[in-house]
């Protein structure tokens, strides 16, 4: 396995470098999204297996399932996440959910107005997020951070 190098490492070497860099980390990882350059590298062929390289749907592949559907929207709200690594919460008092869909929830830059509306919260503590529908009117969202965090977050959610 290649070294690893981070993101930044690889970004000072050169302007071309960054792509170097999520190649070899496609090789381990099998798929990368490159948002800077907006590509997706991931193993060149249907059976992945070869180098790591930029990947188009005209190569063979297709991609199934969606994962945020355009116009769907995201529904912003906040949470006080207490003092913890981890968790979960409810959001309740919705209506017409269909029991068992995927939620995407993602943490946002939303001013939070306990916090003196900052919108840098993310640069402070990276909380990553998960969820289901429960019920018609209940999404069961489960989150963990690498740091204890306190407080309110901001936060949207759609559901697949």
């Amino acid at each position: 396995m290649a070294p690893i190098r981070t993101p930044q490492d690889s970004l000072l070497d050169s302007d071309t470098s960054h792509m170097n860099f999520l190649r070899e980390l496609a090789n381990d990882a099998n798929l990368v999204l490159d948002l800077a350059a907006g590509t997706l590298i991931g193993r060149g062929s249907t059976s992945g297996t070869g180098s790591a390289e930029p990947i188009t749907l005209g190569s063979g592949l297709t991609l199934t399932g969606t994962v945020l559907s355009a116009g769907a929207g995201l529904t912003d709200f906040t949470k006080d996440l207490g003092n913890a690594y981890s968790g979960t919460f409810d959001i309740t008092g919705l209506s017409g959910l269909t029991p068992g869909k995927n939620v995407t929830v993602v943490q946002t830059a939303q001013a939070i107005a306990s916090k003196g509306n900052a919108r840098d919260e993310f640069e402070m503590s990276d909380i990553q997020l998960t969820g289901y529908v429960v019920d018609a009117a209940t999404i069961r969202v489960y989150w963990n951070a690498d740091d204890i965090v306190v407080g309110t977050y901001a936060f949207a959610y759609a559901v697949s």
